[in-house]
């Protein structure tokens, strides 16, 4: 710390008083003694001796720091991930299942989405979040008659029973006019509903809204992509996709889940699928999800396919204190059996069958940074040793050299 001292106007030079107090209280006896551990000694310079080795080793040694502190600075912006294991403890909640599969020769109107499981509960022929889309003989989608989750005008939910006065297919079918019903009649054709939205000169809906318009369509291309969110309990059960109306049927204290089904139509049944996307709960980038663009074709009649599942809880938690997040979602495993349709199995039908199991054992995966405490302590290490080494590496130099030198002479 360097003081100036202070010129006066006639060019006397004075002290700064600030100077004086600081050196009074350097030269002060108790400072003084604190000389005594000192752990940095001072070397005067002209006791110093440079010499060309030891430029040469200077140099070497703050290339070798820099290449050291850009390698600690690169670690310390890495993120590592640790995976732990350990018991899953959320017992209760719900599993959202993702899926998209194309079916390539079983009409929309054919198909039907159910979900079961091990507590009971039952879902028939979802539509509330389930999209179908109709798909030619190219293996292309029909997009523009995409059905959608919510429907025109007030429409029943379904009860999970049979209802003939439902079914396109059935002669007692009776369809819906909408917003345009008036209580005299049916619409049983897309051409039915839009006259009657004429007649009551209301704004014509679109046809992809329709259920009549895109059951015609359907009618007209073989196959169907069916893709949604399936949101089910926390515990083992299946979901299948199967031709024919499906429904419950009570029978003393069981429920049984039944499919209508006519064997000898099976031509129009064949189970060929392309599994697109399958998830159980939001996707995440350290996951595998081995059913994704999987093609299982069928070249003759019809089959049963089965997999089964393993779904394994997974957690994913990135960032430290207030900027933590986490993520709750599934990854799986799967095992698959194919068993070809015989027409004499009267408890067998065509489809494709999801079968889940809940794993006990819960992965995590925790994202980190190392520490900047550690960073810096790390760059301290890194510095102090190499410059410590580095001067017994001049030494040993100088005196390998001297002893040449002496031999030499």
């Amino acid at each position: 710390m360097r003081f100036e001292s202070q010129v006066s106007p006639i060019g006397i030079r004075k002290r700064n008083p600030f100077a004086e107090k600081v050196d009074d209280l350097v030269s002060s006896p108790v400072v003084n003694k604190l000389k005594n551990v000192d752990i940095f000694p001072k070397v005067k310079s002209n006791a110093t001796v440079k010499t060309n080795l030891g430029a040469i080793v200077s140099i070497l040694t703050t290339l070798f720091i820099i290449f050291l502190i850009v390698s600690e600075f690169v670690m310390f912006l890495r993120v590592e991930r640790k995976d732990t294991l350990s018991v899953d403890k959320i017992k209760d909640g719900k599993i959202l299942i993702f899926f998209n599969i194309t079916f390539p020769n079983i009409q929309c109107m054919d198909l039907s989405v159910d979900a079961l499981d091990a507590s009971g509960e039952q879902h028939i022929d979802l539509h509330h979040t389930v999209h179908k889309v109709p798909v030619n003989t190219d293996g292309v989608k029909v997009s523009h008659f995409e059905s959608t989750p919510v429907k025109l005008g007030s429409k029943p939910p379904p009860t999970g029973k049979y209802m003939a006065e439902q079914d396109p297919q059935s002669p007692l079918y009776c369809g819906s006019c909408y917003d345009a019903d008036d209580g005299r009649g049916c619409c049983n054709t897309c051409g039915d509903v839009l006259r009657k939205y004429q007649q009551k000169r209301l704004p014509l809906p679109r046809k992809e809204d329709i259920e009549q318009c895109i059951f015609e369509v359907s009618m007209e291309n073989p196959g169907c992509q069916i893709y949604g969110v399936l949101k089910v309990n926390k515990v083992s059960g299946n979901f299948h996709f199967a031709p024919g109306r499906s429904f419950s049927q009570e029978q003393e204290t069981r429920v049984h889940h039944i499919h209508e089904f006519n064997p000898y139509l099976i031509s129009r049944f064949n189970s060929s699928h392309t599994i697109h996307e399958l998830s159980f709960g939001l996707r995440i980038d350290d996951a595998v999800y081995p059913l994704d663009n999987h093609i299982e074709s069928v070249p003759d009649g019809s089959a049963l396919y089965k997999y089964f599942i393993k779904v394994v809880p997974t957690t994913v938690e990135r960032g430290n204190g207030l900027f933590k997040s986490t993520i709750n979602s599934y990854q799986f495993s799967f095992t698959r059996h194919i068993q070809n349709f015989d027409l004499r199995s009267m408890l067998m039908i065509p489809g494709v069958f999801f079968v889940f199991e809940l794993s006990p054992i819960k992965i995590t995966y925790s994202y980190v940074h190392e520490p900047f405490t550690h960073f810096i302590v790390n760059l301290c290490a890194v510095i102090g040793g190499v410059f410590v080494v580095s001067g017994y590496v001049n030494k040993l130099i100088e005196v390998v050299l001297t002893r040449m030198r002496k031999k030499a002479d």
